[in-house]
């Protein structure tokens, strides 16, 4: 099975063989691909996730009521980049973009989920487009301690307890395997390495609790987007 994709000159086919240790990125979210992806069947050197690939043109988004965003296959700007208006990213690929507001997001910021949890805090914890704290105040985040711009948007406490956090903070893996002084391989203290690994596998279930609501959001928008055409027709 093969398909044009607008972004590219060659057809696309279903490719089943890449792997993640393989450094493949997607061309539309320049996140890595494993498993089933779209890839041309020519050069050889461009390939999408299957979700990316079946984007819809337009969608309708919560952070940006006002006008509906046109997904670009590059930046719109001279530069060839533009600043994610969610996370403050820069990006080179594809983007969801508002022309009249110069309103850019990045693919993989468009499906954050609304409300999510992780393992560092007991509430849950609400996507906010807008800073609920005042504009004077100068905030850090309760994950990594680094300051967070009130323009961009945070997950903060459902329970109004004035924990906040980026986005990525929230979205990303984890921090990396703990390696302990004296650990060449060995067990030789099972207690350590079991804190260690049940440590990184609670690390690895945010993660992938994310994943799956994120999924969720883009399933949802892609359906809203395939309705609205249908009651254009």
């Amino acid at each position: 099975m093969q398909f044009q994709h607008p972004s590219h000159p060659h057809p696309l086919r279903i490719t089943t063989g890449f792997d993640a240790e393989a450094d493949v990125l997607c061309a539309a979210c320049e996140a890595p691909i494993s498993g089933i992806a779209f890839n041309c069947a020519n050069c050889n050197n461009f390939s999408l996730h299957r979700t990316c690939g079946l984007l819809p043109h337009v969608i309708h988004h919560s952070s940006h009521p006002a006008h509906p965003l046109r997904l670009l296959h590059k930046p719109a700007y001279d530069d060839g980049q533009y600043a994610c208006s969610a996370c403050g990213g820069l990006g080179s690929a594809f983007c969801l973009h508002c022309s009249e507001c110069e309103f850019d997001l990045h693919i993989q910021c468009a499906w954050l989920p609304l409300d999510t949890t992780i393992q560092t805090h007991e509430h849950e914890l609400k996507l906010e487009f807008e800073c609920p704290a005042p504009p004077e105040n100068y905030i850090l985040c309760d994950e990594c301690e680094g300051e967070m711009d009130h323009g961009l948007w945070a997950y903060w406490c459902g329970e109004n307890c004035d924990f906040g956090a980026h986005v990525g903070c929230v979205a990303e893996e984890g921090p990396p395997a703990v390696k302990h002084d004296g650990d060449h391989g060995s067990n030789d203290n099972d207690e350590t390495v079991d804190y260690c690994s049940v440590n990184s596998l609670a690390h690895r279930l945010q993660l992938l609790e994310v994943q799956r609501k994120m999924v969720y959001e883009q399933a949802r928008m892609m359906v809203d987007a395939s309705n609205a055409i249908k009651n254009l027709i």
